[in-house]
């Protein structure tokens, strides 16, 4: 069976599954489609209108095949998951916040049934390595780089001067190496701080020159 079909009967059973475990049956006209048209968000739920029957929703939930195909269960349940809640508290009679106390409340139930995490963001991050230059220099972190989605767009930007080297997906780094990484972030900051202070003395100096060559001006008009 091919990898996408056989994920979209995966998400099709856990969908129908979590409808009647969670949801008591109200999403069975809400319709869940893989795209490959999503790049900065792993699912959304779309509301159609007009409402059915009382009680009943419908709508599209639309979830990013090229991103969840590579991830955990747990992480695709957690998007699958986040977005039936969208739909099941969709309303017409009665708007409420997206990510308010209603939909904090389901998901604080589902996450003690299932021991997973739905939280009001679902941004999964996949990591890449530089296989050139980049994976001796420590202020781009050894050539690691992590992107929230699977547009990979970025990665071309991300090299040291002079390195073409290509990005090869990998797994997350050691904790360690993650500690290191977030250690080499604080140096950056407070190098970028020192060099932002620098210019503004400069410009507060610059000023003052400026200021008092001017307060001079008057005394040249009488030699």
């Amino acid at each position: 069976m091919p990898q996408n079909k056989k994920f979209s009967l995966k998400i099709t059973t856990l969908f129908a599954q979590f409808n009647e475990q969670f949801f008591n049956n109200q999403l069975s006209n809400v319709d869940v489609i893989l795209s490959g048209r999503l790049k900065t968000t792993s699912g959304k739920f779309c509301p159609q209108k007009p409402h059915l029957k009382h009680g009943e929703k419908n709508g599209i939930i639309e979830l990013n095949l090229r991103l969840l195909i590579e991830r955990t269960d747990k992480e695709i349940k957690e998007t699958l998951l986040h977005e039936m809640i969208h739909a099941y508290l969709f309303s017409y009679e009665k708007r409420i916040k997206p990510h308010g106390k209603e939909f904090k409340q389901m998901s604080e139930e589902i996450n003690k049934a299932l021991d997973i995490n739905i939280s009001t963001r679902h941004k999964y991050f996949t990591w890449y390595r530089c296989e050139g230059k980049c994976k001796t220099s420590e202020n781009r972190y050894f050539g690691y780089i992590k992107i929230v989605s699977s547009n990979t767009s970025r990665l071309k930007n991300s090299h040291v001067p002079g390195c073409d080297g290509a990005f090869k997906k990998v797994s997350e780094p050691s904790k360690n190496l993650l500690k290191q990484f977030d250690e080499q972030k604080k140096k950056i900051r407070e190098a970028q701080k020192k060099v932002k202070k620098c210019k503004l003395q400069y410009k507060s100096n610059a000023f003052t020159f400026n200021s008092d060559w001017t307060a001079l001006l008057p005394m040249f008009k009488h030699i």
